[in-house]
Formats: C-alpha cells, sequence, structure tokens
C-alpha cells in the first residue's frame, strides 16, 4: 500500500466516526418532530389569537374608509384631465374624447376632430394631397388647409396634460 491509500483509509474512518455522531444525535432528538413543534408554536401565536367583536368592527371601519380616501383620490385624478376635451392646438380648436383602454391599462384619446371658427360645429376632413389635412364644415361650408395629422395632435394633447398645461384652459 502506498501513502495516499493509508490518507484515505484514515480519512474514510474519520468522516464514517462523525457520521456516525451525527445519526446517534438525531435519534435522541428526532428532527421532524422538532419541525412539527416549531410549526405548531408559530400556529399557536400568529394564526390562534383571540379577537372580540369590536375589534373585528374597528379593523372593518378603517378598511372601510381607507379605501373610500384612495376611490375618491382615483376619481378625482381621472376627471382632472378626462374634463379636458377641447382645445386650441396649433391655432385651430379641436375636440375629442377620452376612451379608458382596459386591455392597455391606459387612458386614449379618440376621435380627433377639428371645430370651424366659423359657427363652432365639428368638421370633416377632405381627402388632400401632401402632409397636412383640410377640412370642410358640414353647416357653413368654410374650408380649412394647413391642418396638422391627428398623430401629432394627439401627442399635443398628451403633453399639455403631462405639463398640466391643460389645467388652466379647463377652468
Amino acid at each position: 500500500m502506498t501513502k495516499k491509500d493509508y490518507k484515505i483509509g484514515l480519512f474514510g474512518g474519520v468522516v464514517t466516526i462523525i457520521f456516525t455522531g451525527i445519526y446517534d444525535y438525531t435519534k435522541e432528538k428526532p428532527i421532524l418532530s422538532s419541525l412539527k413543534s416549531l410549526f405548531q408554536w408559530l400556529w399557536n401565536q400568529i394564526f390562534e389569537f383571540e379577537l372580540k367583536i369590536w375589534q373585528i368592527i374597528i379593523i372593518l371601519i378603517i378598511t372601510v374608509i381607507i379605501n373610500k380616501l384612495l376611490r375618491n383620490k382615483k376619481i378625482e385624478q381621472k376627471l382632472n384631465f378626462t374634463e379636458y376635451k377641447r382645445d386650441i392646438i396649433l391655432g385651430t380648436q379641436w375636440s375629442w374624447s377620452w376612451e379608458d383602454d382596459i386591455f392597455e391599462n391606459k387612458w386614449k384619446v379618440r376621435n380627433i376632430t377639428p371645430i370651424c371658427d366659423n359657427c363652432g360645429t365639428k368638421m370633416g376632413f377632405e381627402p388632400s394631397y401632401g402632409s397636412q389635412l383640410s377640412a370642410k364644415c358640414p353647416r357653413c361650408g368654410n374650408y380649412q388647409t394647413g391642418l396638422k395629422d391627428k398623430e401629432t395632435v394627439e401627442r399635443l394633447i398628451i403633453d399639455n396634460i403631462e405639463q398640466n398645461f391643460h389645467l388652466d384652459k379647463m377652468k
């Protein structure tokens, strides 16, 4: 036998003695019953405590008050910008509506329409060539040219809201 074989044998014997001691120790104090008693103690201390009726009522009242406060805040924020439906953008008066897109969880600008300078009627877009749009009033026949595209107007509406410019225009 070589010197290396003696070291392996000696190491194996020491490891065997250590693991035998660990095994004997765990037989004296079973680990599973210790874990069971730990879980029972946690259950008794955390989940099984006495609640009186008045404590439950106070908890419910506080929950309802907090819920109402949060809802009122959300409604105020929602109405703050959804009432913004008309503005003069790039020299033309525009109107639009808001739609709550539940799939994307955000509000979207819809039905962007120019308003006639003469009579205040919503105008319909006319076919035109180039990058600028034209619109004609169905009531008075007024014709507006050089209108920006709807995407540009929508971006400006959203920018007005983000920078709180819409608050002055709603008053």
